[in-house]
This record gives structure tokens, sequence and C-alpha cells, in this order.
């Protein structure tokens, strides 16, 4: 009948290059486990079945920094879902995304740290072509440290 989501946790490392004093271009990877929680009542009875989507992500943001502290970075991220079965009841969430967010950071010294709300879309395009297909949704907040060479 449908998926809900349980949580997830997402890891990244990341490179930025400034280009200018207020634009950059960051890339890196991301590793992400969602959590979520299907649906199903083939006999009349509501059965749920717990499934984890491990997905590995290079993204390509363009970071434009706003008033000193404040920033918005978007761009896409090529996804590869890891371990998916062709069993499994999810459709592979291997493709093309996109993710946007908007925070703040503060350097001092060498350091940097960073708060962004961010919200990712998976599949938006994909590598087989199929009628339907079921996209994979993120948000939440990364807190990032960071040391500037």
């Amino acid at each position: 009948m449908g998926y809900t989501g349980k949580g997830a946790n997402l890891y990244e490392l990341k490179y930025s290059r400034k280009i200018s004093t207020f634009f950059s271009i960051e890339t890196g990877l991301e590793y992400s486990l969602n959590k979520i929680e299907k649906g199903y009542f083939p006999d009349g009875i509501m059965h749920y079945k717990e499934l984890n989507i491990k997905l590995l992500s290079l993204p390509i943001y363009g970071d434009f920094t706003i008033l000193k502290y404040f920033f918005v970075n978007a761009g896409p991220t090529l996804d590869f879902e890891l371990n998916h079965q062709n069993s499994q009841s999810t459709f592979n969430q291997s493709g093309l995304g996109f993710e946007f967010g908007i925070g703040g950071r503060y350097s001092f010294k060498n350091f940097t740290i960073s708060l962004n709300p961010f919200y990712q879309k998976h599949l938006i395009l994909q590598y087989k072509k199929e009628e339907y297909h079921e996209n994979l949704w993120e948000s939440g907040i990364k807190l990032g440290l960071g040391y500037n060479l």
C-alpha cells in the first residue's frame, strides 16, 4: 500500500574550491543509509516489512555565499544503490539525483563549522527506462566540520 520513512544517516566527505569571493564548486563522496517500512496486505491483513536503501553518491554543487555567513548550495548527484536485489520491492535508486540546501558557516583560523538544512531527490533520471518509478526523497540537516588548507 505504501512506504514510510523510518530514519536515515548520511556521511559526507567534501572538497570545496573557491572560484570567486561568493561562489565555490563542491564535490565529494556521500554514503546514506535509509530505513523504510513497506505496508501491504495480500491476504486482507496488513503486513509490514522493513527495508534498507544504501546509496553511494557523487555530488557536484554550486555554492553561493550570501552576506558572509550564509550560503545556498545546489546541484546534481550521481547515485549508485549498493546491494540492490531484484527481489527487493523498491526500485533501484541508481541514477541522477538533485540536492538543494540553505545554510550558514563560520570560520575561525583554519577551521570552519557549518549547518546545512537540505532536500535531496534521487532517481530523477535513471539508467534503465521503466514505465513508472518511485523516487527516494531525503531531507535533514548536515552538521559540518572543515579544515581550510
